[in-house]
């Protein structure tokens, strides 16, 4: 085969391959709308932790234990979003606010997922042990209680409330194209 016919084949070949790896810009929009609204949650889960550290640091290991539980059930919703998207597109309820997409993603979406994706199997996996093994802290309830006489009316918590709802807010406006 000449030069010229070998270039010809791996330019084809690239640009076959470009249109099919090429995301659609309706899977690229939603996809970074949601990873915007986890890194929202994730950002509202560590100053909340960083809060209660500062107020009750006798609460500090209970209230980071929390908050890196929310972070693993954070980016299980990542991976369960992108899957939607790139396999389940009607499925994905992004008409409706942010914390409902995923409404739909059952019991054997996950499955699936899992079968999928070792990192998705691993995270399902420590978040349903956790909800089995995981005997109430025995802090838990003067954590609760501190977090609803104190924490929660001071200002320092409104401001980050506020600014969290804000955030979910913004991203809440990005409109993505219509799926095509």
């Amino acid at each position: 085969m000449s030069k010229a016919a070998l270039h010809f084949l791996l330019l084809m070949a690239t640009l076959a391959g470009g249109a099919t790896a090429q995301p659609q810009p309706w899977a690229d929009c939603n996809i970074g709308k949601y990873q915007r609204y986890a890194q929202a949650q994730t950002q509202w889960q560590e100053r909340l932790a960083a809060l209660v550290a500062a107020v009750a640091p006798e609460h500090a290991a209970l209230s980071d234990q929390l908050m890196r539980q929310q972070l693993q059930l954070i980016e299980l919703s990542q991976l369960e979003l992108e899957h939607l998207v790139r396999h389940e597109p009607a499925k994905l309820r992004s008409q409706a606010s942010l914390n409902t997409w995923l409404s739909p993603f059952d019991a054997q979406d996950r499955q699936r997922l899992a079968a999928r994706s070792p990192r998705y199997a691993e995270l399902l996996r420590l978040a349903e042990a956790q909800k089995k093994q995981q005997p109430p802290h025995p802090q838990g309830d003067a954590l609760q209680t501190v977090m609803r006489e104190d924490i929660m009316k001071r200002p320092d918590f409104g401001q980050l409330l506020q600014q969290h709802l804000q955030a979910v807010k913004a991203i809440e406006g990005v409109q993505c194209p219509a799926p095509r």
